[in-house]
């Protein structure tokens, strides 16, 4: 029994590494320490959200596949480590998204609409893409996030070497 419940929890984590990260980023990078083709990738404070922790690149491409966006946030939690995406782009490139997404990892686990927003979302491993489609606006926001964090205390917690 127990043998079973620790495969169950391997494979479930395991699943993690489908997304290891964002344009080649792996997830749990450090801010000041990430490198792309053997460059220091240059974060730059993002002006907008007003989020401390949001990050731009500057010349960062500005599409996902033929979904052209208008922003791409990087967001490191409080140790500087890289969890979170966030992608804005205009309503034109929904269709487009939309069909990326149901490609990549089939129909979405949930899809609702509350508040004038309707949001559909995909779980892949410990990785969450969240598709946001507010009716009162021009733009759709594509939330991706890691749990890094859980699968870094998994990692740590199997190979522990004290006993």
């Amino acid at each position: 029994m127990i043998l079973l419940a620790v495969t169950i929890a391997y494979s479930s984590f395991g699943q993690a590494d489908k997304i290891p990260g964002f344009r080649d980023i792996e997830w749990g990078s450090k801010l000041d320490s990430t490198y792309l083709d053997g460059a220091k990738v240059v974060f730059e404070s993002a002006k907008t959200p007003k989020d401390p922790r949001a990050y731009v690149i500057k010349g960062d491409k500005m599409s996902i596949g033929n979904a052209v966006l208008s922003n791409v946030y990087y967001t490191f939690n409080e140790e500087g480590r890289f969890y979170k995406v966030t992608a804005i782009g205009s309503k034109k490139g929904l269709t487009d998204i939309n069909f990326i997404l149901r490609h990549k990892f089939g129909d979405a686990l949930s899809t609702t609409s509350e508040g004038g927003v309707r949001m559909k979302e995909w779980a892949i491993g410990k990785v969450r893409f969240t598709l946001l489609n507010p009716n009162d606006s021009s733009d759709f926001t594509l939330l991706i996030i890691s749990d890094w964090n859980a699968i870094e205390a998994y990692r740590k917690n199997t190979s522990v070497k004290d006993f």
